[in-house]
């Protein structure tokens, strides 16, 4: 039921939280009505996206526990089934858009899932894209970047953001605020003073191209390939690589916390099972 009240959430020092819009108050909870909750606030029928996005596979009718992680797995579901969770929520979720075989490794997924009445959740590019919530936006203001559009798109959808930081400054200077919260696994420095710079969590290596043409002097991201190294040492920019796994967690805290908020009766749980990769 909801609570005919909004409520604005404001931080200690008395400015809005703009991250987290007003919301309702809900005291019980339906899995039906999270999952509209959750398609409401993602949209998912609006992204081109590989991933199956939205609810993979149906569990129990009242959800109680929630069970937030990066990746579906054995583990994530052991995790889940540990703690009595009712439904998981992911950002790499079972299904993407190459046919598939439930054998080997996903029948046991399904088989643990199934077997314990433990929903799946999966949410990839409108998580990787919420101007609130998500991942990329979550990484720039970790950084301290100011944003001021979109880094790339990808069939017609904005990807990343593009923005400045306050004040020209090094390399080092600019990775220090990342560098407090993630271990770097590449570093490109092209030598030169930092002022504009593009985030895109995970994998941007299908939107290199793009991201040379931005004019940006810095690209912060997760993975660094082979392929990518030098037309990015060549096209004189700098970047920042935190691993995949790393940078996809902001999007998934951020949504653990609003939901924690809306759902105050339905406990939330962050399982960091780190790949370091």
């Amino acid at each position: 039921m909801v609570k005919n009240v909004k409520k604005q959430i404001v931080p200690e020092n008395g400015e809005e939280l703009t991250l987290f819009p007003p919301y309702d108050i809900i005291e019980d909870m339906k899995t039906r009505e999270l999952v509209a909750a959750l398609d409401t606030i993602f949209e998912p029928e609006k992204f081109p996206d590989p991933s199956r996005n939205g609810l993979q596979v149906a569990g129990r009718e009242e959800v109680r526990k929630i069970l937030f992680a990066v990746d579906v797995s054995m583990d994530t579901i052991k995790k889940a089934q540990s703690e009595g969770c009712g439904l998981v929520i992911v950002h790499h979720g079972l299904f993407w858009s190459r046919p598939f075989m439930v054998r080997g490794y996903l029948k046991e997924r399904f088989r643990a899932l199934l077997e314990s009445d433990i929903g799946l959740y999966a949410i990839h590019l409108p998580l990787d894209e919420h101007p609130e919530l998500g991942n990329n936006i979550s990484l720039a203001l970790e950084a301290g970047i100011i944003r001021d559009g979109p880094l790339a798109s990808y069939r017609g959808i904005s990807l990343g953001v593009l923005g400045h930081y306050e004040k020209p400054c090094a390399l080092e200077e600019a990775a220090q605020p990342l560098n407090k919260l993630y271990k770097p696994r590449h570093i490109i420095d092209s030598g030169r003073t930092i002022r504009k710079a593009g985030v895109i969590t995970g994998d941007a290596g299908s939107l290199l191209d793009e991201i040379l043409e931005s004019d940006i002097d810095l690209l912060i991201s997760g993975e660094l390939s082979h392929a990518m190294y030098h037309p990015i040492k060549e096209s004189g920019i700098s970047g920042l690589f935190y691993g995949h796994y790393a940078t996809e967690r902001g999007g998934l805290l951020r949504l653990k916390e609003y939901l924690e908020r809306v759902f105050p009766r339905v406990e939330c749980l962050f399982y960091d099972n780190d790949t370091n990769l």
